[in-house]
């Protein structure tokens, strides 16, 4: 006949289920804290590659051009690309005098199918609308974006034209140790098209 357990091994599971706990949870957090930065930087990649493709049309067409966008809902609207950044009308998305663009959101969420929707730099709502021009829909309620006061910003000197931007690690994360941290935050320099994260500066 099988004894019961003695209070002593009890004691001993309970020991190592804590140990094996104490191990296990930091790096569960880990990989969580991994998965997104990697996300983050995904995205800024997939941003860059739109903002090259922008310029590209631009310089191509030497007109206005529309581009699509698909809203958290699935309707497709689009936003106005103004050639001569000089003269966009509200709403429309500016180009710089190297034909990259200025505004990389839009100003709601939700758009009407077929219809235009109003271009801006800032979309602080984690709704969707943050860089809505440069991303599809997946991911992008976890990002959040605004124009730069001028100045400085990390290492970067910024002016009106150009977004701050923080995604899922840059609002999460608090590992200092980790790649990409809440002291952190991107910046979009709309001169050059090129997104870079500012460590020690953030949102």
């Amino acid at each position: 006949m099988r004894k019961a357990f003695t209070m002593i091994e009890l004691i001993f599971v309970i020991v190592i289920i804590g140990i094996l706990a104490a191990v296990a949870l930091p790096r569960l957090a880990g990989v969580q804290d991994d998965a997104l930065i990697s996300s983050e930087k995904s995205a800024m990649g997939s941003a860059r590659s739109a903002v090259i493709a922008i310029r590209g049309r631009a310089l191509a067409r030497g007109t206005d051009f529309n581009v699509s966008i698909v809203d958290k809902n699935g309707n497709t609207g689009y936003v106005t690309v103004a050639y001569d950044g000089g003269a966009a009308a509200a709403g429309d998305v500016k180009l710089t005098s190297a034909k990259y663009p200025v505004e990389l959101s839009i100003s709601t969420a939700t758009i009407t199918a077929g219809s235009k929707a109003t271009a801006t730099q800032t979309a602080q709502n984690l709704d969707g609308a943050a860089l809505a021009v440069v991303m599809e829909p997946d991911g992008r309620e976890r990002f959040k974006t605004r124009a730069a006061t001028g100045g400085t910003h990390g290492t970067m000197t910024v002016d009106t034209n150009d977004s701050i931007i923080a995604g899922p690690a840059s609002q999460a994360v608090a590992d200092t140790a980790a790649e990409i941290t809440t002291n952190d935050s991107w910046v979009y320099d709309s001169g050059t098209g090129i997104f870079s994260l500012q460590k020690g500066a953030a949102y």
